[in-house]
């Protein structure tokens, strides 16, 4: 029988079931990131991409795997709310990723790309 039913959804549970989708979504992300940018779309807008798209799968697994113990009905209205929520709450750590990125890639354009010397 399934912990929820069984009243036993523990904190490991939710731990797990976290970094499986979360796990997945950077996996999907990366894979994304790589795909575009070997078929030419420049890295920043294949990031955005990728990591837009990473973010609904997110969204979609944590809906079905995370958020066990917080139902909600299967509306427009009750789904657009929590997806609304969703995107508020990692607004930041969204942001921060494409910064991070953003940096990484200007240091290595500039530290690259036959600019060292020995």
């Amino acid at each position: 029988m399934h912990a929820l039913a069984l009243g036993t959804y523990t904190f490991r549970h939710r731990a797990v079931r976290f970094a499986i989708a979360d796990g997945a979504a950077s996996v999907i992300q990366l894979s994304l990131l790589q795909l575009l940018t070997v078929r030419g779309v420049a890295p920043i807008e294949a990031n955005v991409a990728a990591l837009l798209l990473a973010v609904q799968f997110n969204f979609v697994l944590s809906q079905h795997l995370i958020w066990l113990d917080r139902p909600v009905a299967f509306t427009l209205p009750a789904l657009g709310r929590r997806w609304l929520t969703y995107h508020l709450c990692i607004g930041g750590t969204t942001l921060l990723n494409m910064l991070i990125f953003t940096m990484t890639l200007a240091v290595a354009i500039g530290y690259g790309g036959g600019n060292c010397r020995n």
